[in-house]
C-alpha cells in the first residue's frame, strides 16, 4: 500500500492546506477499503481450499472408510483442489485487477501529489522570489541610505574645510596686522624716544647757550650800570663844582675863611672828578669788554641754536626714516599674510570642491538605487 504523506510540504498554506487535508483523508479511506478487501480474499481463498482438503483429508483417514470410498473422497479432494486452484487463479486474477487498479489508482494519485508539489514549489519559488527580491530592494535602499549619509558627511566636511580656511585667512591677516600694528607702536615711540631725547639734548645746547648769554649779559649791564654811575657821579660833581666856582667868584675877596672853603671844596671836586674820570675810563672799556663778550656769546648761542635745531631736525628725520621702514616693512608683512591667507583659501576651495564633487557622486548613486 502507498504511504499517505502526514505533513503538508513547505509553504503550504491557505487553500493549499486545505487542499492537502481533504486529499489526506480520502487517500486513508481508500488504503482502509483496499486492506478490507484484501483481507476478504485471503480469507474465502484460505476457506475454500486448505479448510475443505483438511476436512476430506480426515474422512479419508477414517478406519471404516472403504477404498472405493477412499478414492472417491480423493477424487472429491482433487476435484475440491482444482475447484480451489481454480478459484485462487481467479483470485490471483482479481487481485491482479485491483493491483491494477490500486496502481493506476496511486498513479493518479501520485499524479495529482506531483501536481499539488509543483503548485506548491511553484507558489513557494514566488514567494522566495518575491522574498529575495524584497530583500534586494532592502539592500539597494540600505545601500543607498548609506551613500546619502556619506555624501552628506562630505557635504558637511566640504563646509567644514571652508570654515576652517576662512576662519585661519582670518587668523593669518589678523595675526599679521597686530604684528605690524605692534611694530609701528614701537616704531613710533622709538621715533618719539629718540625725539625727545634729542630735545632734551637740544634743550640743554639751548639752556648752556642762554646761560652765558645771560650771564655775558649781565656783566654788560652790570659794566654799564658802573659806567652810568661814574658818569652820573661826575656829572653831579661837575655841576657841584662850577656852582662851588661860581660861588667863590661871587665872593667878596676879604672874605678870606669862605672863599678859601670854597677854593678846597672846589680843589676836592676836581681831584674827585679826575678820579671818578679814570674809573669812567676804566668802567667803559670794561663795558667795552663786556659787550664785545655779549656779542660773542650771543653768537655762540646763535650756533648753539643752530646745532639744537639740527639736534631736533635730525631726530624728527631718523624719527620719519625708521617709521617708513617699519611701515613698509608692516605693509610688506600684511601683504605676505593676505597672500598666504589666500593660499590658503584657495587650496580649501580645491578640496571642499573634491568632497563636493564626491558627495554629488554617491549621492547619485544613492539616486540610481532608489
Amino acid at each position: 500500500l502507498a504511504e499517505v504523506a502526514e505533513a503538508p510540504p513547505p509553504g503550504c498554506t491557505g487553500e493549499c492546506l486545505k487542499e492537502f487535508k481533504a486529499y489526506q483523508k480520502e487517500e486513508a479511506a481508500r488504503a482502509a477499503r483496499r486492506a478490507k478487501a484484501q483481507k476478504a480474499l485471503e480469507k474465502m481463498a484460505a476457506q475454500g481450499s486448505n479448510v475443505a482438503a483438511d476436512i476430506l483429508d480426515d474422512e479419508a483417514a477414517a478406519p471404516d472408510v472403504s477404498p472405493a470410498e477412499k478414492k472417491a473422497i480423493e477424487a472429491e479432494k482433487a476435484a475440491g483442489q482444482a475447484a480451489a486452484a481454480a478459484q485462487a487463479e481467479k483470485e490471483r486474477a482479481a487481485q491482479q485487477v485491483a493491483a491494477k487498479a490500486r496502481a493506476a489508482e496511486e498513479a493518479a494519485a501520485a499524479k495529482q501529489r506531483a501536481t499539488e508539489e509543483a503548485a506548491t514549489k511553484k507558489k513557494a519559488d514566488a514567494e522566495a522570489k518575491e522574498a529575495a527580491a524584497a530583500e534586494a530592494a532592502r539592500q539597494r535602499a540600505s545601500e543607498a541610505s548609506s551613500l546619502a549619509a556619506e555624501a552628506s558627511a562630505k557635504r558637511g566636511e566640504a563646509e567644514k574645510v571652508g570654515a576652517a580656511a576662512a576662519s585661519e585667512s582670518a587668523g593669518i591677516v589678523s595675526t599679521a596686522e597686530s604684528a605690524a600694528q605692534a611694530e609701528l607702536r614701537a616704531a613710533k615711540e622709538r621715533a618719539a624716544a629718540a625725539e625727545a631725547e634729542a630735545s632734551r639734548e637740544a634743550a640743554g645746547v639751548e639752556r648752556e647757550a642762554k646761560e652765558r648769554v645771560d650771564a655775558a649779559s649781565g656783566a654788560l649791564s652790570a659794566a654799564k650800570a658802573t659806567s652810568r654811575a661814574l658818569e652820573n657821579g661826575i656829572s653831579e660833581r661837575e655841576t657841584a663844582r662850577a656852582a662851588t666856582q661860581k660861588e667863590y667868584d661871587g665872593t667878596f675877596i676879604l672874605r678870606f675863611q669862605k672863599r678859601g672853603q670854597l677854593k678846597d671844596e672846589v680843589s676836592r671836586l676836581k681831584k674827585e672828578i679826575k678820579e671818578e674820570a679814570k674809573k669812567l675810563e676804566k668802567a667803559d672799556k670794561a663795558v667795552e669788554q663786556a659787550s664785545t663778550a655779549f656779542d660773542k656769546q650771543k653768537a655762540y648761542a646763535d650756533k648753539q641754536q643752530q646745532v639744537a635745531s639740527k639736534l631736533r631736525a635730525d631726530a624728527a628725520a631718523a624719527g620719519e626714516k625708521s617709521l617708513a621702514a617699519a611701515t613698509k616693512k608692516a605693509d610688506s608683512a600684511v601683504a605676505d599674510a593676505k597672500k598666504q591667507a589666500a593660499a590658503a583659501v584657495k587650496a580649501a576651495e580645491g578640496k571642499a570642491k573634491a568632497l563636493l564633487k564626491e558627495a554629488d557622486s554617491l549621492q547619485a548613486r544613492a539616486d540610481k538605487l532608489r
